[in-house]
């Protein structure tokens, strides 16, 4: 009977399954889901860690943890024990290895969701867009930093000369600790050495790759023109 429908066979019947059907999660999004909190836990442990064996404050003992796992390393605050300075190695090198790793899986899964955004016809990269995509991580850099300065300067009555020496130093993890600042700064620090450090690695990583883009497009423009 033509009016009845009849069920589809072959690709026809794979097609309409996979577009009926729900999509499953993909077990990486839980990953990616779980790489922050991952990192915070580490950071609580490590703040308790410190406070029973340096008998630092809650306060310190955080804003210590944050030196070392930024790498700003101030030198303001050091352990003194024994215990206290076997814990400090063990928390800079599983930090720093497990930071990295969240990191790096957090950008991946960022990339990951853009490009399902961006499903569609792939567009070729053109300098301009490369150019304009190092601008604003560039942009990022000086906005975060000016942001450290500004509060220097206003807070702690720094000029704005040491204000941006003071977060530049701190925002590519030098960490000379020649500045002192005041005792409620720290609290503004913690937050600040976690952002500026990851937005001027960032920028860094942005600029690589756009000179390796950029050094490809120049290649490509020249073998069409040969």
């Amino acid at each position: 009977n033509p009016t009845e429908s009849t069920p589809l066979t072959g690709k026809g019947a794979d097609v309409a399954e996979k577009e009926t059907k729900p999509a499953e999660a993909d077990p990486k999004d839980w990953i990616g889901l779980l790489a922050i909190p991952i990192v915070v836990a580490f950071m609580v442990l490590g703040t308790f860690v410190f406070v029973e064996l340096e008998g630092y404050s809650i306060r310190d003992s955080l804003y210590f943890c944050t030196t070392m796992l930024t790498t700003v390393g101030y030198g303001d605050f050091s352990p003194e024990t024994s215990p206290g300075k076997i814990a400090a190695i063990a928390f800079i090198l599983v930090g720093l290895s497990l930071t990295t790793t969240c990191i790096g899986i957090i950008f991946a899964r960022a990339a990951e969701i853009a490009a399902r955004k961006d499903s569609g016809p792939p567009k070729l990269p053109t300098v301009r867009a490369e150019m304009m995509k190092m601008m604003r991580a560039v942009g990022l850099i000086i906005i975060v930093n000016t942001c450290g300065a500004a509060w220097a300067h206003f807070h702690d009555g720094f000029g704005w000369l040491d204000g941006y020496y003071w977060a530049f130093i701190t925002s590519t993890s030098v960490g000379f600790g020649d500045i002192d600042t005041s005792e409620a700064t720290r609290n503004f620090e913690i937050a600040f050495m976690i952002i500026s450090v990851v937005a001027v690695a960032n920028g860094f990583g942005t600029l690589v790759e756009v000179i390796g883009i950029v050094g490809k497009i120049q290649r490509i423009e020249k073998f069409c023109k040969a």
